[in-house]
């Protein structure tokens, strides 16, 4: 766990302009899309823009925010949406044999590879090591319980490679769905993303919103927050944002581009 903060903007396709900006004290993305669309309403608005501003434009993120309520809201709201699910490569085609290129041909361990111990409620993984149940959680559209290992234990383990997805991965879990939620909106986004037209799309995202955050990342060499506390980590968050915004438009100003 880091104590810290996570900031996140929402970006216009042409001219890489911040349009929201908020500093949130969560690691995860999923719950707040809906607070970063609602408060830019409310600046649209401020602005004369109207409060449908963004009714029938098309918004792109990843596959954080991949989340049936997530989904739902954007429908509602008139937005194109192009939000893929964590599997969405494998299905795409041209990773079809990306099994090809691992340097080994041993794969990381599945659940499957892990023994359960019902009277106990822990799992057992192929070292010996036991995985003590932590918490009941939902997961995109799934509910279930999560195991997790204890670091020493996995530390020194000689089938650390095998079990853990990179060097710096301190523990390994465990996540047991036991339910699925109504999936027509995730179906849906699903079966979208993985037309050629719906793969197309998504993959601008990179190119539109990863050089703002490299803008203020490298060049403003904004890497950490250096306050405290929800409020002064936001505003520290805005300036850099208004500063990155300030140096497109004077760029776009002097070339004369709307």
């Amino acid at each position: 766990m880091i104590q810290g903060y996570n900031g996140l903007a929402l970006v216009d396709a042409k001219h890489q302009i911040v349009v929201q900006a908020e500093a949130f004290g969560s690691g995860q993305e999923h719950n707040l899309l809906q607070p970063m669309i609602e408060a830019a309403k409310e600046t649209a608005a401020e602005a004369g823009l109207g409060e449908d501003y963004f009714r029938e434009t098309r918004i792109i993120a990843d596959t954080g925010c991949f989340e049936e309520d997530n989904l739902k809201y954007l429908d509602n709201e008139g937005v194109d949406a192009y939000i893929p699910d964590q599997q969405f490569r494998k299905r795409d085609p041209r990773f079809a044999d990306v099994k090809r290129h691992k340097l080994s041909g041993k794969g990381l361990f599945t659940k499957d590879d892990f023994v359960y111990d019902k009277e106990n409620n822990c799992f057992t993984c192929p070292a010996g090591k036991i995985l003590k149940y932590s918490r009941y959680q939902r997961f995109n559209n799934t509910e279930g319980r999560v195991y997790i290992s204890k670091r020493t234990q996995c530390r020194d383990c000689e089938l650390r490679n095998r079990c853990l997805a990179s060097g710096n991965t301190r523990y390994r879990t465990l996540y047991v769905i036991e339910k699925y939620f109504n999936r027509n909106y995730s179906d849906d986004m699903k079966k979208k993303i993985d037309t050629e037209a719906g793969r197309e799309i998504y993959s601008r995202r990179m190119g539109i919103i990863e050089p703002v955050f490299g803008n203020i990342r490298g060049n403003k060499r904004l890497d950490r927050f250096t306050l405290r506390g929800k409020s002064k980590v936001n505003i520290q968050w805005m300036l850099y944002t208004i500063v990155h915004n300030i140096e497109k438009l004077t760029r776009y100003a002097l070339l004369g581009t709307t």
